[in-house]
């Protein structure tokens, strides 16, 4: 407290001018009208900016979200793509899977890259996918 009041006792003259030079200011603003449209106009493109900003900010870290929405969309779509295209029989291809008996179906999963090395001639992905083998008693 008392460095405050040292602080104030030094700069006293300086302060003094600030506060002066402030209540000018205000009664400058406030009595014409030419200077308190350009000091409002000039305080709407601050703050209009400043919002800008923090919105586009927020709408960043939210994307987060919208992208896990997206793969849940993107997931469903790709599974009832697979199952409309093993729906739809051709001849040809109908007489090929008679022959084999072979029918593969695929669903589509959610997955996320962990890790990734493209770095060397090899390159790896690691993915969050798969199953734990359980080891057999």
């Amino acid at each position: 407290m008392q460095q405050l009041i040292y602080f104030i006792q030094k700069y006293r003259y300086f302060l003094f001018f600030l506060f002066l030079e402030l209540i000018a200011f205000q009664l400058i603003i406030n009595n014409l009208s030419f200077h308190k449209s350009k000091f409002i106009n000039s305080a709407s493109s601050i703050t209009g900016g400043f919002y800008s900003k923090t919105n586009s900010m927020r709408d960043y870290f939210q994307l987060d979200i919208e992208n896990k929405e997206l793969l849940n969309e993107n997931l469903i779509l790709r599974n009832k793509l697979e199952k409309l295209s093993q729906s739809i029989d051709t001849p040809a291809l109908t007489e090929i899977f008679e022959k084999t008996d072979f029918r593969q179906r695929y669903s589509y999963i959610q997955g996320r890259i962990e890790k990734n090395q493209f770095r060397s001639n090899y390159n790896f992905l690691t993915i969050n996918l798969g199953k734990k083998r359980q080891s057999c008693p």
